[in-house]
């Protein structure tokens, strides 16, 4: 299919589109905030381990070699003379080099499932560039017995026929369109991302459990606003001065409670 799309050169085959058409999708502005819950491949990357998976994945593929080669009988050389050599090798587009561009299009593909890259044209049909397309922003659709891309940017929309789209997928169950393995585990990532937010909670407290303190005598109100603000300012004398006694001008019991076996055993995973 790559190559299919690279080496086609038939200049007379435009866009099954017309550009002035405009072609609407619901999601043309982003990428989704949410697909199931709260989890996303957008938001799942902030989540480490999805991440580093992300990360191992896509630099190991990047690093691999790219090249264009030609066979005369039986000797296989680099064609470096080949238009579509100097693309896959060093520099496909503008912005990227062929180590980012490939990065670019797994960590695509591990988030989204799916990653489109568009062959880019002259008028003749000569090879000019290859430009990344979003996957929150391109969409395989189909019209009459006929399939097409359609990529909606921010500034403009526009179709692509599947020759000229460079469509790399992850496991599908179709021979379409790749599914997303971000959402095939989004329970699992949620919980894992769920357990973040509870560990920013637990700790944002200092891990220290609640306590009782029960006064043993009968209060009134200014009795209660000057025990409350003696309590506070022991405390706050307390923490900025380990293994120090605490002193408060009543009579009190300070019963605290300890960690729950199920936040005991969160920390072991931490």
């Amino acid at each position: 299919m790559l190559f299919d799309s690279l080496f086609r050169s038939d200049p007379g085959e435009g866009s099954i589109e017309n550009p002035a058409t405009p072609i609407t999708w619901s999601s043309a502005e982003g990428p989704p905030e949410s697909f199931s819950g709260t989890v996303s491949p957008a938001n799942a990357w902030k989540l480490s381990a999805v991440y580093s998976c992300i990360n191992v994945l896509s630099s190991s593929i990047a690093q691999l070699p790219l090249v264009v080669l030609r066979k005369m009988n039986d000797t296989v050389t680099p064609a470096t003379d080949h238009p579509a050599y100097w693309l896959l090798h060093n520099e496909p587009n503008y912005w990227q080099t062929s180590y980012k561009w490939r990065e670019t299009k797994q960590a695509h593909v591990c988030g989204y499932g799916n990653g489109y890259t568009r062959v880019v044209r002259s008028p003749r049909g000569e090879l000019e560039s290859l430009e990344c397309c979003k996957p929150w922003q391109t969409q395989l659709a189909k019209r009459g017995s006929r399939y097409y891309y359609g990529v909606y940017e921010e500034d403009e929309t526009y179709a692509v026929n599947p020759d000229d789209m460079i469509h790399v997928r992850a496991l599908g169950s179709d021979d379409k369109i790749g599914i997303s393995p971000i959402m095939q585990q989004a329970h699992t990532i949620g919980l894992g991302m769920d357990a973040g937010k509870y560990a920013e909670s637990f700790f944002s407290g200092n891990a220290r459990p609640a306590a009782i303190v029960s006064v043993k005598s009968t209060l009134n109100d200014d009795s209660w606003a000057r025990l409350k603000t003696a309590w506070l300012t022991a405390i706050s004398a307390l923490r900025k001065q380990e293994n120090k006694s605490l002193l408060v001008p009543a009579e009190l019991q300070y019963d605290p409670i300890t960690i729950s076996p199920v936040d005991g055993q969160f920390m072991e995973l931490l």
